[in-house]
């Protein structure tokens, strides 16, 4: 991670502290502050890409200007997750609010030795200002919310190594509701829906199995003589499981990177869209997070469909 304090800001010049919201150019590494970048909504060294041109620090020259803030403190305690400064007795950072326990600030952030997350096979400290697909990690963690940080390892994970694939354990058994819990609707309720119709479909032709079937048969053979009268639906319901086994699996491995993509095409939708840097933040911390109550009636939809179906179903028997 690089310290953007006591850097100048490539649009108003102003240096940069502590807690101010920098926006670092995908292309050539510049640091603007967010509302300065807003005038153009591009970077200042815009024209000079085509050159192959990259912004660099200035001198290494400025150890008492960004420690100003903590003269008389004593040490300082360097934030393993954004970067940030604090004082010797901060137990969380004054940023991030991460916690600081066991920080040593005598080490060189940035080292090799200073792992907060093990992303992959490779290990490092998570910038807020590196980019995942042109959108600041700090950004994505605003929209990700309190989650961001089994999240945002991930992103990392598939951005660095070109992967798509990862385990999602909850995605994978929650029939969609965990996409609605992370705010994409769309295909979580056509996956919620293609779960419930598919259940309520095995839950019918298992009824009609056993309907036609009488005492003294046993499983096997009310399959076989089932098999033999209505085809198609038994062929229909193997197709059911096929499709429920498909979708399952799918969820689970893939779910973090359709995530993923959903937090960034968000995120620069946001971005696109906001005036302000206030703006931008607040609307990342709405249209992010965790959707509790459309989770909430999407359980309540599923539970209480499958439920009504099967003592329905349960009745065609009697």
């Amino acid at each position: 991670m690089f310290d953007f304090c006591g850097e100048a800001c490539a649009v108003c010049g102003r240096t940069f502290g502590e807690r101010d919201d920098v926006i670092v150019c995908p292309s050539c590494g510049a640091p603007h502050h967010r509302e300065c970048y807003k005038i153009e909504n591009k970077c200042a060294y815009d024209e000079r890409h085509g050159d192959g041109f990259e912004w660099q620090p200035a001198a290494p020259n400025k150890d008492e200007d960004t420690r100003s803030s903590f003269e008389g403190a004593g040490d300082i305690r360097i934030c393993r997750n954004c970067g940030a400064k604090n004082n010797a007795d901060t137990l969380y950072c004054t940023y991030c609010e991460m916690p600081l326990f066991d920080s040593d600030a005598s080490r060189n952030f940035g080292s090799s030795q200073d792992v907060f997350f093990s992303v992959g096979s490779t290990g490092g400290a998570i910038s807020d200002g590196e980019l995942i697909n042109d959108v600041p990690v700090g950004d994505l963690k605003k929209f990700i919310g309190t989650s961001w940080y089994y999240y945002i390892p991930q992103f990392l994970y598939f951005t660095r190594n070109a992967k798509k694939v990862s385990l999602n354990f909850i995605a994978m058994l929650t029939n969609g509701l965990w996409f609605i819990s992370r705010k994409m609707y769309l295909l979580g309720i056509a996956i919620l829906i293609v779960m419930t119709g598919t259940n309520i479909f095995q839950l019918y032709v298992e009824s009609l199995m056993l309907k036609s079937s009488s005492d003294t048969m046993d499983m096997m053979s009310i399959s076989v003589n089932f098999l033999a009268e209505k085809p198609l639906l038994v062929i229909g319901m193997l197709l059911c499981t096929g499709l429920q086994i498909s979708i399952t699996l799918l969820s689970g491995l893939f779910g973090n990177w359709i995530y993923m993509r959903h937090c960034v095409k968000k995120t620069k939708q946001l971005n696109q869209q906001s005036t302000t840097a206030e703006q931008f933040n607040s609307s990342l911390a709405k249209k992010g997070g965790v959707a509790t109550i459309a989770t909430v009636a999407g359980a309540i939809l599923y539970f209480g469909i499958y439920y009504v179906a099967t003592y329905y179903l349960g009745n065609l028997i009697l």
